[in-house]
């Protein structure tokens, strides 16, 4: 926005998305409150002396510079309804030309016996390969996706492989046995088992 000393704006918008000052309102920058507004004249321009008079008496008032303070412009144009269909599809050419990242099919085995949560002697013996031959895929793996740990590649899995072949390993409880009851002897008035009672009674003898 151009504007001259005598109020006169020129907008460089395109002629689809012209507009019609309506009013101005003048906002503390610092904090974004707006402070007072100054309706446009009816050929919307901003009129001077109105602006400058209200201007000076909130510097004044706040301790404030005319620099500290920030303009905006209300319309009677709703400008953002001409931009929500080419923003969706500017959204949407993004989301499709996201890089798609290619695996063998040895990677998207060990990419999936990952997301099992097996180890990698595990992975191994499940694919019939040498335990060194998974540690470089999982290398190979992490370096496509460019991330550091296993738990990463799970998470990146749920984009590449099928949903049936993401899911968790099931996970083994073990039953602990229950516990044998231990019945305890009847302890005599002295504190001593009865067998034990009587034997020190035939040694007192």
């Amino acid at each position: 926005m151009n504007c001259s000393k005598k109020g006169v704006c020129i907008w460089p918008v395109d002629r689809q998305y012209s507009v019609h000052p309506r009013v101005f309102v003048f906002f503390d920058k610092r904090t974004g409150t707006p402070r007072f507004q100054v309706s446009a004249r009816t050929d919307g321009t901003l009129p001077i002396e109105q602006a400058v008079s209200l201007l000076a008496v909130q510097c004044i008032a706040a301790q404030r510079m005319p620099r500290e303070f920030g303009i905006l412009v209300g319309t009677d144009e709703d400008l953002l309804s001409g931009l929500v269909d080419r923003t969706l599809k500017a959204i949407e050419s993004c989301s499709n030309t996201k890089p798609q990242t290619s695996l063998s099919v040895r990677q998207d085995q060990v990419l999936a016996g990952i997301t099992e949560n097996l180890s990698n002697k595990e992975i191994a013996a499940k694919l019939n390969i040498s335990e060194r031959t998974v540690k470089f895929h999982v290398s190979a793996l992490l370096q496509k996706f460019d991330v550091r740990g296993r738990v990463d590649l799970m998470l990146e899995a749920a984009n590449v492989l099928p949903h049936e072949a993401v899911h968790p390993r099931e996970q083994r409880i073990r039953r602990i046995p229950a516990p044998i009851p231990v019945l305890s002897a009847p302890v005599s008035v002295r504190g001593k088992p009865p067998a034990l009672a009587r034997v020190s009674a035939n040694a007192a003898r």
